[in-house]
């Protein structure tokens, strides 16, 4: 089997960017924020709603040349990028370059 990033369609939905109001609200607490998020997906993914959920969570740092499928990763990220580019503020640039 092998894997490999996938990032579905939105079928032709609407196009938010970086100042949407759902990347707002993780901006301020990103970690607590991504923790609930993905406790919430999972809650409501359960297959057994009469079993418990339980996510387990653990901080590391890794060098981004080491992210799996780094390559791919980039070149599916670069049109996302530019699209921002056209668009950008101060604030905007605030949020893609914070550390």
């Amino acid at each position: 089997m092998s894997y490999d990033w996938n990032f579905p369609s939105n079928c032709y939905g609407t196009l938010t960017g970086i100042g949407e109001a759902g990347i707002e609200t993780f901006k301020g607490t990103p970690y607590r924020s991504l923790a609930r998020e993905i406790c919430q997906n999972s809650m409501d993914a359960c297959a057994d709603k009469s079993k418990p959920v339980i996510g387990e969570f653990s901080s590391s740092r890794i060098n981004r040349n080491n992210v799996f499928g780094e390559r791919t990763l980039k070149k599916l990220c670069k049109p996302v990028w530019n699209i921002g580019m056209m668009e950008i503020t101060k604030k905007r640039l605030d949020f893609l370059i914070r550390p």
